[in-house]
């Protein structure tokens, strides 16, 4: 992890996005991941596809957050993973 500018631990180590939401945006632009959320009473569930192939779904790893951000900086890493 990395701190941002505001003094945030954020996942985004090796893109160079200042925040989250940036570091979305540059691997939906870029990459043309797309990211789908879905919330199950109190629990978030994310996943990310590149195309029809699957990069991370949280449900599938027995990932459950109780906050959306939680839930797409856990997409993020792991796509980061994935990348490099």
């Amino acid at each position: 992890l990395r701190t941002d500018v505001e003094g945030r631990n954020t996942p985004m180590y090796m893109c160079e996005c200042p925040t989250l939401a940036a570091c979305i945006q540059w691997m939906i632009q870029t990459r043309e991941y797309t990211f789908q959320t879905e919330q199950n009473g109190k629990v978030w569930h994310v996943v990310v596809r590149a195309g029809d192939y699957v990069l991370y779904d949280s449900e599938s790893n027995a990932d459950a957050f109780c906050c959306l951000e939680e839930a797409l900086e856990k997409a993020v890493q792991e796509c980061m993973e994935f990348l490099y």
